[in-house]
This record gives structure tokens, C-alpha cells and sequence, in this order.
């Protein structure tokens, strides 16, 4: 804890810090920061509190500017730490830092789909009372939109207890859409509400040639989901994505700019699940911040076979 401590320190005083081995102590200093950096290797340079990496990144950082940018930085920045997203890993994250707004599965995915899953529970076990000798007279009917609004209602409460938690823990929540204009600089948007216009609908079946054309409000194409990374100006940093699918290929969360890191269902190549989306943002937020080194036991290529899942049907 003594030398975590005084490494800390060094990187936080020290505009531009280098670590080689002529350090006192070099092998537990090259220890520790491979926890603290997931490089163990020497020479392991900062500037201005942010991991470039070894020899070869920053002559990557070099030609391609971002040196020179944070070097000419103000180290005096407004936050220490910010979270673009609200979901499970970036709720989990900014709480443990400061000691939402849910995501998909709080809004759209895991928590409506359970409470619909119990409603059909339910109608299903009345109908099977008679044989276990329940009697009732009065014919069961189920009603869509008393449903509806309760599940709304229900993701309502948890949306407004992640904004009173997140205030207590004193995180300022903007809800805006959040986009990289500088390397520690970003622009927010409020989103403008209205409410949707009327489309005129021709559709085709793909079992014959029945056709069919009316006006809706509201139309849905449910082809699955996409990351949001290619409108929140990731390129304007040089932060790498696949173009293909828009996910995020990460070294332990890291991405290829060291002090922008990725966590949640847009890293490439590791599982969408809430868990381990809530304990990679808790685990990130504690690496950053000197309170502990674990990290997610999926970055261990052993370990992708030892996930525990269940599947509802």
C-alpha cells in the first residue's frame, strides 16, 4: 500500500513521469504498476497523470499528436472522471467513484421482460388451479394496457431512484447525448422531445403476395441492436473501433488512447451481460483510483469458458 501510494503520488506531481530500470527498487515498482497499468515492461511513461505506455506507444502518441496534446494540457481539468451512458457498467462505475439510468435492461431488456414473464406466470397457474381444485366462477381475462402502464410505472420508480442516488453520491447526472470534441473535452446536446408524426405503411408478406397499407405513428424495426459509437466523436481522439459492428477492442477496458477506457456491451469480443457489465464499471472505477487491482475475470482467456448464464424460455 506504502509504494501504491507513492507511485500515485509521483504520477500526480510529476507533469511528465518515467519509469525505468534504474529505479530503487525497480522490481516491485515494475510489479506494481503492472497492476496499476497492465504493463510491466520499462520504460512505463506519464504525462500529465495519463499512461502513454512504452518506447512504441509513445512514439505512436508522438506521430500522431496526442502527445504533443497532452502535453500542452492543463492539467487542471473540471472532472476526474466522466461517464458517457447510463447503463449498468457506467451507473456501476460512476457510483463507486463518487462514493442509473439503467440501460437497456432496466428499460427495454431484462426488467420489462421478467415482469411480463411473470403476468403470463400468472394467468398460466390460474388455469391450472382447477386441477388442484380451485374453483372460481368469474372468467379471467387479462388486460393489456393495466399491464403496460404498471411496467412503465415500475421502470419509472427505478429511473428516479438511480437520479437520487447518483445525487446523494454527488454524481452530476446531464441527461444530454455526450460527444469527444478534444482529448479531455466534450459537448453535450439536449435531446429535443416532440411527439412522433404520422407514416403511411405498405408492407409485403414473405409467405405470399398479401399486402398491407394503413397510417401508424409509431414504426418498429426490430433488427436487433448496434453500438452507439460512431456519433459521440470518437474519431476526432483516435480511439479505434470495428467498423463492421461499432464495438470497442480494449486492452483490460483500455482502449488504444490511454486514458479513455470502454466497459459494457460495446467491448469486442466479450459477453453482453449485465453482471459483468456492473463489475467491470465497480472494478475500472476502483483500478483508476488507487482503492483496489482486481480485474474481470473474462480478460483471462481461460476464463471464457467458466461463465455461469441462464436462459429464460
Amino acid at each position: 500500500e506504502e509504494l501504491r501510494r507513492r507511485l500515485r503520488g509521483l504520477m500526480e506531481d510529476s507533469r511528465v513521469m518515467i519509469f525505468s530500470k534504474r529505479c530503487y527498487d525497480g522490481a516491485s515498482i515494475q510489479e506494481m504498476l503492472l497492476e496499476i497499468t497492465n504493463q510491466k515492461t520499462v520504460p512505463n511513461i506519464f504525462v500529465n497523470k495519463v499512461h502513454v505506455g512504452g518506447c512504441d506507444q509513445t512514439f505512436q502518441a508522438h506521430h500522431s499528436g496526442l502527445l504533443q496534446k497532452l502535453l500542452q494540457e492543463d492539467s487542471a481539468c473540471d472532472y476526474d472522471l466522466i461517464v458517457i451512458g447510463g447503463g449498468s457498467s457506467g451507473l456501476s462505475c460512476a457510483k463507486v467513484w463518487a462514493q442509473g439510468l439503467g440501460g437497456t435492461c432496466v428499460n427495454m431488456g431484462c426488467i420489462p421482460k421478467k415482469l411480463m414473464h411473470q403476468a403470463a406466470l400468472l394467468g398460466q397457474a390460474l388455469r391450472d388451479s382447477r386441477k388442484f381444485g380451485w374453483e372460481y366462477s368469474q372468467q379471467v381475462k387479462h388486460n393489456w394496457e393495466i399491464i403496460t402502464e404498471a411496467i412503465q410505472n415500475h421502470i419509472g420508480s427505478l429511473n428516479w431512484g438511480y437520479r437520487l442516488s447518483l445525487r446523494e453520491k454527488g454524481v452530476i447526472y446531464i441527461n444530454s447525448c455526450g460527444e469527444f470534441v478534444g482529448q479531455h473535452k466534450l459537448k453535450v446536446q439536449q435531446l429535443e422531445k416532440g411527439s412522433p408524426g404520422k407514416l403511411k405503411v405498405s408492407a409485403k408478406s414473405t409467405e405470399g403476395a398479401e399486402t398491407t397499407e394503413d397510417v401508424y405513428n409509431t414504426v418498429l424495426l426490430a433488427v436487433g441492436r448496434d453500438s452507439c459509437t460512431r456519433h459521440i466523436g470518437l474519431e476526432k481522439i483516435g480511439v479505434s473501433i470495428n467498423e463492421r459492428n461499432g464495438k470497442i477492442p480494449v486492452d483490460v477496458e483500455q482502449t488504444n488512447v490511454p486514458h479513455i477506457y470502454a466497459i459494457g456491451d460495446v467491448l469486442e469480443g466479450k459477453p453482453e451481460l449485465t453482471p459483468v457489465a456492473i463489475q467491470g464499471g465497480k472494478l475500472l472505477a476502483r483500478r483508476l483510483f488507487g482503492a483496489s487491482l482486481e480485474k474481470v475475470g473474462l480478460h483471462e482467456p481461460q476464463s471464457h469458458s467458466l461463465r455461469a448464464m441462464s436462459i429464460l424460455s
